[in-house]
């Protein structure tokens, strides 16, 4: 298969998980769909695209056994609206669901569950949600199989992960040759999230020990831990809604972050002022931000570390060459360009995502797409 027969491949799956055509309702070729979605991973947080500050050999893995996109965007750079974005291939503005509080504010469209589940596969949904449709409902999401983090840990999905490759989750469903359908929706490195907001954070624990311990204090030598971005400082002309979220401490969270600089003389430096103590009032210095840098890739190479025994089952089992993976995220992270962090606003670092379609020897290997 050449180039442009790939990305003729690619659009219309695209087409079968947005918008429902059923590309697979021939059974000679329905490949098994394994999609695995990070969440807060800006598409610059891998080490194929050249990152030398983090080591994801196991997100590399997959690009390097197909296409990865370097130009994906999320419909808005925020968990439930993208989420639901992708399940139903339409946009945030379309479905009503724009901010982590919305519901549907139409009938809820046909989802890519409900669609893979009635062309035949056997579905199975583990780990965060977040979406504006019961767990409970079936009906409308398709998946059959549901297990969420236990705790919110991320490791708590690898067993079930592995169970439901090798079909023994609940004891087995599928007969043999049986396709199946399965997301992995992991919730880090969306700890940065906390990290970033709660004083003391790493030393206490990182999720009751997700990744086992808290995150390690940064290196004595600050050069250990990622410079600061070449455009880390805010443009004169940034927008003021920006501008205003960055230093206004008096609004409700989750909205504004103490995270992005907030100032306020009135504010405990104990609480606003944290990861290191070269800041007041909440505006960090150069070592706090290189330090959140730090500690961001530490959370993206703990969920890198998950995948291997993810991706190790597939091999074990035989299915790595039937199966279909995708890996992506919900949205990006801020890291530390534009003095921001987190999510939510358009700035390329928080909206550009990792993407990368692989099927060995169908997609082609260690493809990169540009366009």
């Amino acid at each position: 298969m050449d180039r442009r027969e790939f990305l003729k491949f690619a659009g219309l799956g695209a087409s079968t998980f947005l918008f429902g055509r059923n590309l697979f309702a021939d059974p000679l070729i329905q490949p098994n769909i394994l999609l695995i979605m990070t969440d807060e991973q800006t598409g610059s947080a891998m080490s194929c695209v050249g990152n030398p500050y983090v080591s994801t050999p196991n997100m590399d893995r997959i690009a390097a056994d197909g296409v990865l996109f370097e130009k994906a965007y999320a419909t808005t750079p925020l968990c439930k609206p993208f989420r639901t974005s992708m399940i139903t291939g339409m946009l945030p503005h379309e479905t009503g669901v724009t901010d982590n509080t919305d519901s549907f504010s139409i009938p809820v469209p046909p989802t890519m569950g409900r669609i893979i589940n009635d062309a035949g596969y056997d579905c199975a949904w583990f780990g965060k949600w977040h979406i504006p449709i019961s767990t409970s409902d079936v009906t409308t999401h398709g998946f059959d199989s549901r297990q969420m983090g236990i705790n919110n840990l991320d490791r708590s999905l690898e067993a079930p992960s592995v169970q439901f490759i090798n079909n023994t989750y609940n004891g087995g469903t599928r007969s043999a040759g049986d396709p199946w359908f399965m997301v992995v929706s992991f919730l880090n490195p969306h700890d940065i999230a906390e990290f970033a907001q709660e004083a003391n954070y790493h030393k206490n624990d990182h999720l009751a020990g997700d990744p086992p311990g808290p995150i390690p204090e940064p290196p004595y030598v600050l050069g250990d831990c990622p410079p600061l971005p070449v455009n880390h400082e805010r443009e004169a002309n940034q927008p003021t809604p920006l501008l205003y979220a960055q230093t206004d401490p008096t609004t409700k969270a989750p909205k504004h972050y103490a995270s992005v600089n907030l100032t306020n003389g009135t504010v405990p430096p104990t609480y606003y002022n944290l990861i290191s103590p070269d800041g007041t009032y909440g505006i960090w210095g150069e070592v706090s931000w290189r330090y959140y840098l730090y500690a961001y890739y530490k959370m993206v190479e703990d969920v890198d570390a998950r995948l291997k025994v993810i991706l190790d089952e597939l091999v074990a089992t035989g299915q790595d060459t039937d199966t279909v993976v995708i890996f992506t995220s919900d949205h990006g992270e801020g890291i530390a360009a534009h003095k921001w962090n987190q999510k939510t606003a358009l700035y390329d670092e928080s909206a550009r995502v990792p993407f990368i379609i692989s099927q060995k020897t169908v997609t082609g290997a260690g493809v990169v797409d540009s366009e």
